[in-house]
């Protein structure tokens, strides 16, 4: 299924079939390309279009040491850099210590390739006409897709350039757009698209179930919204995902991000990878740099525990980046059933695994992470294991709609709503329901049900609780947003640094 995303390569090939010759027999036709403008023309030549903007963002979670993953997880407290030693990826170590810098190229890659993820939903949107229903469809997914690049940049930099279009060079110089303006685009984007899109439970077990549907543009409207702390209208939205019927939770919160669920029903959006390349050290198959081709995701090699001797746990050992705190482990209840799914102590490890071997590492607080974790079975064991991780990255799970929704609830005095959809996430978790409910709950909650997953570093800025958790590390204001890149500065003078870092 994995596949059908990201092999269709049609939409890159594209290119023109004018040959400049004065002498008309050598005007050869080019076999086997169109034009653009002969191109959009079939639904299935747009939907290899909308491909080519997930495969875009799959780059983005993905490509080489440039993760958006990476980045939204290794700034906040529940991870340390970690790696071989201060050598190793020097610039994540600096994103974890708060010694950001313009020139910091894991930054610039993660800025970058949002952007060409929005220009390739740009020429989408102009370029097919919704003339049918699955281009009405392709079109919507277009906007969503576009939203969602949008809400990431906005959250990660701040004030940005907001470019909706296909660009002339004379128009590449674009100012910033105010945060006001991105997100009143992104509802925009994401209200249209919302007609247009498909039910989950249409497309789910069938070869479209990974292309996001009317669930996930409603979702990340109601998110937008909540983090405009427009808290009526975001409990709206978010109540009307929840009223759909379309999503459910999946019994054993354990398995929730393993490959047996993926698409599945808790999963609202998700990008794919496969475990099917059978890349080997040897086969020259597995190329590094130059925005290399990602169906699998080197990420989670990168960030598997350190020459780890799994035993009997079918982890598999990694590289030792991204590994978790103390701070975060004893931020959960001690009799939280999720805790020890996704980390442990490895000590605990140790006993639970007598034949495991867990040697200490670079900066490694003694804490194994399970949440995207080196496992077997998501993997090539064939072939060369760290190099074919297919366990696909979940954009947005129906756990964290119900606790959007009870925070939009809640800040908008209907607590009894919020207590019934804060509740539903604690059921699975294993607890009794609560009658009564506080914001401190919420975060707690959010914390426990989605760490690792890279939504905290958004929600401690929002909550004004960055300070608080990581200023001990280095934290100030001027952190709530990362500095434009000095790259796109030197190439566009029309653009500006943010404030607090000029």
């Amino acid at each position: 299924m994995k596949s059908i995303i990201f092999k269709i390569l049609v939409f890159m090939l594209i290119v023109s079939t004018s040959v400049a010759c004065s002498e008309s027999w050598l005007e050869i036709e080019q076999k086997g390309v169109k034009s653009q403008d002969e191109f959009y023309q079939t639904d299935d030549e747009c939907i290899s279009a909308i491909a080519a903007v997930y495969d875009m963002l799959q780059g983005c979670y993905a490509v080489d040491w440039e993760s958006l993953w990476h980045v939204k997880t290794v700034i906040t407290d529940e991870v340390n850099a970690c790696g071989s030693d201060v050598g190793d990826q020097p610039e994540y170590q600096l994103i974890n210590l708060f010694e950001n810098t313009p020139s910091n190229t894991k930054l610039y890659g993660i800025w970058k390739r949002l952007y060409f993820a929005a220009y390739r939903a740009n020429v989408v949107i102009a370029k097919v006409d919704p003339n049918t229903p699955e281009k009405k469809k392709v079109v919507a997914e277009a906007k969503a897709l576009r939203a969602y690049v949008y809400f990431e940049l906005v959250n990660l930099f701040g004030e940005v350039p907001l470019v909706l279009a296909e660009q002339t060079p004379a128009e590449y110089y674009v100012e910033k757009s105010s945060v006001v303006d991105i997100y009143i685009q992104i509802e925009k984007d994401l209200k249209e698209a919302a007609v247009d899109l498909p039910l989950k439970k249409d497309i789910m077990g069938t070869s479209n179930a990974w292309r996001i549907t009317k669930g996930f543009a409603l979702a990340l409207h109601g998110k937008a919204l909540l983090f405009q702390e427009k808290y009526g209208e975001a409990a709206t939205i978010l109540g009307s995902v929840i009223a759909s019927n379309q999503y459910g939770l999946v019994d054993d919160f354990d398995r929730v991000l393993r490959h047996e669920n993926e698409y599945g029903e808790e999963s609202l959006f998700e990008l794919g990878y496969v475990t099917t390349e059978g890349h080997t050290w040897g086969n020259n198959t597995f190329q590094w740099g130059q925005d290399r081709k990602q169906e699998n995701n080197i990420h989670w090699q990168l960030c598997g525990y350190r020459d780890l001797n799994g035993g009997t746990s079918d982890l598999l050992g990694g590289w030792g980046h991204n590994q978790p705190t103390q701070a975060i482990y004893d931020y959960f209840k001690t009799d939280d059933p999720r805790r020890d799914v996704s980390l442990m102590d490895t000590l605990d490890f140790r006993t639970l695994y007598p034949t495991s071997k867990t040697p200490d590492g670079w900066q490694n607080e003694g804490k194994i992470r399970f949440k995207y974790g080196t496992w077997k079975d998501e993997t090539d064991m064939d072939a060369t294991p760290e190099l074919n991780y297919g366990t696909n990255f979940r954009v947005m799970r129906y756990a964290e709609v119900l606790l959007l929704a009870a925070e939009a609830y809640l800040k908008d005095s209907q607590e009894a709503k919020a207590v019934i959809e804060f509740n539903k996430v604690r059921e699975r978790a294993g607890y009794d329901q609560v009658t009564s409910l506080t914001m401190e709950d919420i975060k707690y909650e959010k914390t426990a049900e989605l760490s690792f997953e890279g939504f905290r570093y958004y929600d401690l800025v929002r909550w004004g609780d960055a300070a608080a958790k990581l200023g001990a590390r280095g934290y100030e204001a001027k952190h709530a947003h990362f500095p434009i890149p000095q790259q796109e500065l030197d190439s566009n003078p029309s653009l500006t640094q943010n404030d607090p870092w000029k």
